[in-house]
């Protein structure tokens, strides 16, 4: 059986794009290990699920996860190590080299984390005007002045979340 250059090509690319995600799955699975290293010899002895030192444990730390919650504590925990501040003066104390690798790979993974909590998935999304928006537009469109008619009045009550009233 003869493949034509036109049938190669399909293939190929195929091939390519298959490899490259497999490199990029390998990719993230040697940072985690670099960083669950990292923690295992310089945190785990003071902050596990018993011990609980400044009321942190990484012996349960996810980094597969990406709520929110885990955000913040690799964030504290890159600002920890940035700082200077653990592993404690008093312990073992990382490389200069390590700490700048494993901050640069929290601060990779922390990327990530927000990426996949943050994306839409390719879809839009549906938005829709606020009160204050839509009173604005007409007015606008119209060159009349609402101090005297309210269009919303009807409208649903809208809430507002981190003091932003347009949600979408």
């Amino acid at each position: 059986m003869r493949f034509s250059c036109g049938e190669k090509f399909p293939l190929g690319i195929s091939v390519a794009l298959i490899a490259l995600v497999l490199m990029r799955n390998c990719a993230d699975a040697d940072q985690v290990n670099k960083i669950d290293g990292f923690l295992e010899h310089y945190c785990i002895t003071c902050h596990n699920n018993i011990d609980q030192s400044g009321d942190r444990d990484f012996e349960n730390l996810s980094l597969s996860q990406t709520d929110v919650e885990t955000q913040l504590r690799v964030q504290e925990i890159i600002d920890q190590i940035t700082l200077g501040a653990m592993p404690p003066e008093e312990a073992e104390q990382p490389t200069d080299e390590s700490r700048v690798r494993v901050i640069r790979a929290l601060t990779t993974r922390l990327q990530s984390m927000h990426r996949q909590t943050t994306s839409t998935g390719g879809r839009t999304v549906l938005r829709r005007l606020s009160q204050r928006e839509y009173r604005n537009t007409v007015s606008d469109l119209l060159g009349v002045s609402l101090n005297t008619f309210d269009p919303t009045k009807a409208f649903p009550h809208e809430s507002l979340s981190h003091g932003f009233d347009n949600i979408g």
